[in-house]
């Protein structure tokens, strides 16, 4: 949890750094009838870098989470790390790191395209994260007139959103 409000607060103070440098360069364009941006704040890389350290984080925690449980295959690791879901935040990584480097490289109106897709993709994918752990914190808690729940009932609730 430290780890997580240390990132949230280092981004939002950039985030906020980031706004009231944009304001100036805020311009209506009347050939397309909208806003767009002549500039990119100087604050905006670190702001997502800060959230790109942290997927990073996330990364490599569960991958050495994954090495320290007992194991007696190599093929053991791989089933905690899918467990897990490295290859969920690899691709949360992925994403933002595109972020990143569009807010880094690309000019100001692709990359703020780039950083909507890129935030409603991790939007939906944290959704359905959190609906997952919902779905199985009911299984584990739901009563079966006096019996267990198998694996089916766990996977069953666990894809009850698709």
């Amino acid at each position: 949890m430290g780890a997580f409000g240390i990132a949230i607060s280092i981004s939002m103070a950039f985030a906020i750094l980031a706004a009231h440098q944009v304001q100036p360069f805020l311009q209506f364009n009347p050939i397309i009838h909208m806003c767009s941006f002549s500039e990119k704040p100087w604050a905006l890389p670190f702001m997502l870098g800060a959230l790109t350290i942290f997927d990073l984080f996330i990364i490599v925690v569960t991958i050495v989470n994954g090495f320290h449980r007992p194991h007696q295959k190599q093929a053991d690791v791989m089933t905690a790390l899918q467990r897990d879901g490295a290859l969920m935040f690899a691709g949360l990584f992925v994403l933002r790191f595109i972020g990143l480097m569009m807010a880094i490289l690309g000019d100001p109106s692709n990359c703020f395209v780039t950083l909507s897709f890129v935030w409603a993709t991790c939007a939906m994918v944290n959704s359905r994260i959190q609906l997952r752990v919902e779905a199985l914190r009911f299984i584990r808690h739901a009563v079966y007139a006096g019996q267990e729940p198998d694996e089916y009932d766990t996977l069953r609730a666990s894809a009850w959103y698709l």
